[in-house]
């Protein structure tokens, strides 16, 4: 990257990180960080000294220095006060916390209960399925038993 100066840093350092960051992706694998601390930054800028200020305060220093109070003198030193002045504050708009935890999905008990409980479903329905086996197949016999009793019967009267 090249080299920029403060003045410059807005224009030419941020693009270009930008545009080698999204290239590249930032190629790793790494976890979430435990802590991370990120600001927002907003800019609100107004003339500082304001002009009542400016005024009273140019006034003040002339009288000060003992030069002539004109109006050329206080608009020179109100130039003077406001390139050499800087009132400067710093708020955090929000003061609070957001917590990020990872949990995972399924601990192992739960885990070994769903399989225990998917089992039991399983075996269940299969000794359901057996006993209806054996059930329908002692139908089948006792019809076919039956049915055979009544053709012997009928045989055995004419």
């Amino acid at each position: 990257m090249p080299f920029c100066n403060l003045d410059t840093t807005f224009q030419c350092a941020i693009p270009k990180a930008t545009v080698e960051f999204n290239v590249k992706k930032a190629n790793c694998d790494c976890p979430l960080a435990c802590e991370s601390v990120e600001y927002m930054p907003t800019i609100s800028y107004a003339q500082y000294p304001s002009d009542i200020d400016a005024r009273q305060i140019s006034i003040n220093e002339l009288s000060h220095e003992g030069k002539a109070v004109t109006e050329k003198a206080i608009n020179n030193k109100t130039i003077q006060l406001r390139k050499n002045r800087i009132q400067l504050e710093i708020f955090y708009q929000q003061m609070d916390y957001l917590t990020t935890e990872a949990i995972p999905a399924t601990t192992t008990i739960q885990l070994f209960a769903e399989i225990g409980g998917l089992l039991g479903i399983a075996l269940g329905a299969s000794f359901l399925t057996i006993l209806e086996i054996i059930e329908f197949a002692a139908l089948v016999i006792l019809q076919k038993t039956l049915t055979r009793k009544e053709n012997r019967n009928v045989s055995v009267e004419k």
